[in-house]
């Protein structure tokens, strides 16, 4: 039996789900599925279901009626017929005229499904007609006042809730809630425009989202571009001209938002779209609106810690929220009775896994038993001490190494950085043979074009071909930030099919070094009082290196559940793969270009043509050599799989049984999406017996609502985080493997943390290990784009 813990979750159980029931009807769905293209039918189907919901102003959910596909409606619908234009045709519904009633007892998948929806959107309504929030989106809730009053802020931090209902193991439906922010300029958009060239800012904000206050109703919406005045431009409605003025005063409703208040009829028009939609242009005003910040942007940092809050709080918010906005819900003329405290249930935990490190050395398994937390308590800092007690586990050759310096780090000190360096690697790695320094021409940010070239002079002139090195990035001033980045990009990116980078600040890296008169001569010593820091950095900076040298720390002291893992993930027109084979000692990356990045945001569909082609090259040539007679293989893709994946597989495993690589009859196989992020909103907190009495959970913890889906906390106890730990979402897509031992081979590949050994690792390494290797080439700064573009930056003075 396996060890479990008492959790505090954050579900809030509807008590008389027993007594609920609803009406609907079904619309009967012709459609033509296209034949091995499941990724354009789920669209097809997902377009069917918003057309449908939009037309009938109600909840709609897919439905099978004998053995054929339907589309279930409200009971009170009136809309008869819907023709719906797709690629490559067209999709009709026709509502049928029986009524069904469901009673929310034991129910199938299908009915599970299609109460939640009905569900939802009755709770969704609910919060709509409630005065004090505004909604963000479909599921995501806000407080009207901010949060914060800070006279020295430009941002506004509006607090609330995102939720959804859950289906949970115990054949029971909760709401599932947690605290969710939004960030905004202080100022309206007029007023950031009044500071600026008003072109160059009209320019700079097209595209740019933007919280809009139309009266009481408050959304998102997208900036496409900016008209006359608002007191000038006008439109048509109902065969009516408006201007944006009258229109804003005499048709908006107002009743908890001033808008008299905000209106200068002086001010431009807001011309814009609802972010995804595109069809679509309205009116608006800019001193309506306000940008929306997201937390990856610097100066949005500050306040974002101020929203971090650690279990206990977390928590008592959440129920704040739901006696003050999840009560007196009608659903079917029954009243919501939805629990105001938390959902508790006691929830498994895989324990922390044996390591192996260099010379056969291997920690051990500690059982969970009333002693475990104690026991891990080190486990962190001990990682990370092993590696540097015993050396990394992967220790042969390492291809010629470079450390590139620049010529304005003075040369006795360029020398004795390098030969620090090298003796500080050797800690790590007893086969380093050494960097090989090279000094190149610090153009002092004269632009990163030409210091691109400059470096590639460099590297010629000492006939580099191949190897990896440490880029010392030339010196910064206050105005080379951009310059640097570019460079950064551009370099590692155009150099890596035959020298990959690793780069470090200059000004970081000279920092620990200070200089000393001997004999009449400068010789350069670390600095003793930071000796501490420069050992935190260095071992930081080689952990990297390590990686782009493909060179492991450590490995699993036994072998996963299932012999094979393919990590799978796609940046732009590149798709990263990386294998792992039993209990991780042999881990390959590879990866393969593919179609164009299209658009401005990420392309991560790919055919099912190259990913077999990988697949194969790389199993065929491994399985022989790293895992003869495999039991089973996982491909886990990071984020959404679009259909390709298991065709793709399947087509792998049949080549592999053909020239008997693989026995077909007992290899299992999963095709399983993980997600960093979910729209479900499920956290946890371990309920301790001291104070406070909320704690992040042990990591291992995990949650199955059922066969294909779960969560799984990688980050909590023994490692520390800031605020509430955040699960990742599992989803089993495919495939004959059992979720439980996938999600237990999961979490242990997460306990690979090779760049940061002394920390947590929410993802598994064979994702991990992507973002690492394929973010340098896959979408940054090339040669072409970079001379195209070419910003000069001031030189220092």
């Amino acid at each position: 039996m396996k060890a479990t813990r008492r959790n505090t979750t954050t579900l809030f159980k509807i008590k008389n789900q027993s007594s609920l029931s609803f009406s609907f009807k079904l619309m009967q769905l012709d459609l033509q599925e296209i034949d091995n293209d499941p990724a354009l039918n789920n669209r097809n189907l997902e377009k069917v279901l918003m057309k449908a919901a939009s037309r009938t102003a109600g909840p709609v959910a897919p439905y099978h009626k004998d053995g054929k596909l339907h589309i279930a409606v409200r009971a009170d619908s009136q809309i008869e017929f819907l023709e719906i234009p797709l690629a490559p045709m067209y999709a009709k519904l026709t509502l049928l005229p029986e009524v069904y009633k469901l009673n929310f007892g034991k129910m199938s998948l299908e009915e599970i499904e299609l109460s939640k929806r009905f569900l939802e959107f009755t709770i969704k309504q609910h919060l709509g007609n409630l005065p004090t929030i505004w909604r963000f989106n479909s599921q995501q809730y806000f407080l009207r006042k901010p949060l914060y009053n800070d006279p020295h802020s430009e941002i506004d931090v509006y607090g609330g809730f995102n939720f959804q209902v859950l289906y949970n193991s115990d054949n029971l439906f909760y709401i599932s809630l947690d605290l969710a922010y939004k960030y905004t300029d202080k100022k309206f958009l007029h007023e950031r425009m009044e500071q600026q060239n008003s072109e160059t800012i009209k320019n700079k904000l097209q595209g740019k989202k933007c919280l809009y206050f139309g009266g009481d109703s408050w959304y998102q919406v997208q900036i496409a571009g900016f008209g006359k005045s608002i007191r000038e431009h006008d439109f048509p409605h109902d065969g009516k001209r408006f201007t944006v003025y009258e229109w804003a005063l005499s048709r908006t409703k107002s009743e908890t938002f001033n808008m008299r208040k905000h209106l200068f009829p002086d001010t431009p028009t807001l011309i814009f779209n609802y972010p995804g939609n595109t069809s679509k242009y309205l009116n608006g005003a800019a001193c309506l609106a306000k940008l929306v910040y997201s937390t990856s942007m610097e100066f949005v940092n500050g306040m974002h810690s101020k929203t971090l809050t650690n279990p206990d709080s977390r928590f008592r918010f959440l129920s704040s929220y739901i006696r003050h906005n999840f009560t007196g819900i009608r659903f079917n003329g029954a009243t919501l009775n939805i629990d105001d405290r938390p959902h508790s249930e006691e929830l498994k935990i895989f324990p922390l896994p044996s390591l192996k490190y260099n010379g056969n050395v291997e920690t051990k398994t500690f059982t969970i038993d009333q002693y475990y937390e104690r026991n891990i308590a080190d486990f962190p800092r001990m990682r990370k001490a092993n590696i540097i007690r015993h050396g990394i586990l992967n220790n042969n050759l390492f291809n010629p190494q470079y450390l590139l310096i620049p010529d304005s780090i003075d040369f006795t000190l360029g020398k004795t950085i390098c030969q620090t360096l090298n003796h500080d690697m050797k800690v790590f790695a007893k086969q380093f043979d050494g960097f090989v320094p090279i000094v190149y021409k610090d153009l002092r940010s004269s632009s990163a074009y030409k210091q691109y070239q400059e470096l590639k002079k460099a590297l010629n002139a000492n006939n580099v071909t191949h190897g990896k090195a440490l880029f010392i990035l030339p010196e910064e001033n206050e105005s080379s930030g951009k310059y640097i980045k570019n460079l950064h990009d551009c370099v590692k990116k155009n150099f890596y099919r035959s020298v990959q980078f690793q780069c470090a600040a200059s000004h970081k890296i000279t920092s620990f070094f200070r200089g000393y008169i001997e004999k009449g001569a400068v010789i350069y010593r670390l600095v003793e009082e930071r000796l501490r820091s420069y050992k935190s950095y260095v071992a930081n900076l080689f952990f990297e290196h390590l990686i782009i040298n493909q060179k492991w720390p450590y490995a699993l002291s036994k072998a996963l559940n299932y012999d094979i893992y393919v990590g799978l993930d796609v940046h732009d027109h590149y798709a990263g793969f990386t294998f792992f084979y039993r209990n991780g000692e042999k881990i390959v990356f590879d990866f393969a270009e593919v179609s164009s990045k299209t658009g401005t945001y990420r392309n991560e569909k790919i055919s099912a043509r190259v990913i077999t082609e990988r697949l194969l090259d790389n199993l065929k040539r491994h399985i022989p050599q790293y895992a003869k007679n495999p039991n089973g293989i996982v491909l886990l893709r990071d984020g959404r799989s679009f259909g390709e994946e298991p065709k793709a597989l399947k087509v792998v495993i049949d080549e592999l049984a053909k020239v008997n690589l693989i026995n077909k009859s007992s290899f299992r196989f999963g095709i399983v999406d993980i997600h960093k992020s979910t729209s479900i909103p499920y956290r946890i907190a371990l309920e301790s017996q001291g104070f406070p009495s909320l704690v992040n959970p042990i990591s291992g913890t995990y949650k199955m609502f059922n066969s294909q889906t779960g969560f799984l906390f990688t980050t909590g106890y023994p490692f520390k985080i800031n605020g509430t730990v955040h699960p990742i979402h599992i989803t089993l897509i495919e495939g004959d493997a059992e979720l439980e031992k996938v999600m237990h081979d999961i979490f242990n590949q997460c306990i690979m943390a090779f760049s940061a050994p002394d920390k947590p690792s929410s993802l598994p390494i064979v994702l991990k290990l992507i973002d690492t290797m394929i973010r340098p080439f896959a979408h940054q700064m090339t040669e072409y784009a970079l001379e195209e573009h070419e910003e000069e930056v001031p030189s220092k003075t």
